[in-house]
């Protein structure tokens, strides 16, 4: 995954404190998962190239995407989970759009030599219940490293690894996942869970022990359906704002055969293939 796509089109969620409805026709902001801003800001990227139109991209987590375009903060939302109920019940008008899949992967330190864990060893180990890596075949103490309470990850783990049961209060909270991915790189017992695209060489990704045998987080094993932990990417429309040309043409461009090209090197399946 190409890192530097950070530096562009990410703007502070400052800029986009004014209403919608005022900003010029040809802009469009968007707010939410920071899993998906590479994603976005690449298609958003190639997308301004062949059409006159603004994008603004900003970050801030799932939670913060939703209430942005509920409230007519942001002309879009992005999202790494489904809309709770009580955000359905708050802005009943929104509408999320599948643009992708994602798989999520259990990542520890290149120098631990677990190769593998079980979905309930991942739960023991973020409940606190599980401490040290020699209960599991290694050597020393785990430091556990998650996301923040705005995290779409964060809540995907707590849905359907944890089974909504709390995490242990020991457990250190990053608002990204490059902030999962260096700080388990630089601490030996740490283990972290970050989107598959952001896989690199820093950290060890671990297989997921299954009734099957053992799955390696890949893309191919996400679109099989033999990864157990993915979910669906959503761009998340608000039919209560006046639906632009612009908006709907960008919409309709993460279907398209040069968006799901650009989605793939992103490392994310797309919606449509």
């Amino acid at each position: 995954m190409n890192k530097l796509i950070y530096l562009i089109l990410v703007i502070s969620a400052i800029a986009l404190c004014g209403c919608t409805s005022n900003a010029p026709s040809n802009q469009i902001s968007i707010a939410g998962s920071t899993t998906m801003l590479p994603l976005i800001s690449t298609v958003a990227e190639e997308y301004m190239i062949k059409n006159d139109v603004d994008i603004q991209i900003s970050g801030g987590g799932s939670s913060i995407g939703i209430k942005s375009v509920g409230e007519g903060l942001s002309t879009l939302g992005m999202t790494s989970r489904d809309l709770k109920v009580e955000e359905l019940e708050a802005y009943p008008y929104l509408i999320p759009i599948k643009v992708a899949t994602d798989g999520i992967a259990i990542i520890i330190n290149p120098e631990n030599p677990i190769k593998s864990l079980s979905l309930s060893e991942i739960k023991d180990i973020y409940s606190g219940k599980i401490t040290t890596w020699e209960q599991l075949g290694g050597t020393g103490n785990i430091t556990i490293i998650g996301r923040d309470s705005a995290s779409g990850t964060r809540e995907f783990i707590y849905e359907y690894v944890m089974n909504k049961e709390d995490f242990t209060i020991n457990q250190i909270e990053k608002n990204s996942n490059n902030g999962v991915l260096i700080s388990v790189a630089q601490t030996l017992g740490g283990i972290g869970y970050i989107s598959i695209g952001y896989i690199d060489k820093t950290i060890k990704p671990i297989m997921i022990e299954t009734d099957s045998g053992l799955v390696s987080p890949s893309l191919s094993n996400v679109e099989t359906g033999t990864y157990p932990l993915s979910r669906p990417l959503y761009i998340i429309e608000n039919q209560k704002e006046i639906k632009t040309d612009e908006i709907t043409n960008f919409i309709n461009y993460f279907f398209s055969n040069e968006s799901n090209a650009l989605i793939t090197t992103e490392g994310f399946i797309p919606a449509i293939n």
